[in-house]
């Protein structure tokens, strides 16, 4: 069984693999903990390095209480 850190390296190696193929302007990442920022790269190995060094806190309040201010401040003004 994989540790969650790997578990999560893992998912995120196949996701950006998969839009990286869907976007021409490459791969973003953004953490639930830093909502406002955003890492972006053309491949995916810079980001997985980000991804492999990052602390892994575990559980869910961060990730819930962020989506929020993930999508109104990221994602809702970048849609057409």
């Amino acid at each position: 069984m994989l540790k969650p850190k790997d578990a999560i390296l893992s998912g995120f190696e196949a996701l950006a693999s998969i839009a990286k193929r869907l976007d021409s302007h490459g791969v973003e990442l953004v953490f639930a903990s830093e909502p406002q920022k955003v890492y972006k790269a053309k491949r995916g190995k810079r980001l997985s390095n980000i991804v492999s060094k990052c602390d892994y806190r575990g559980g869910g309040n961060v990730m819930k209480s962020s989506m929020g201010e993930l999508t109104d401040k990221v994602i809702i003004p970048r849609l057409p």
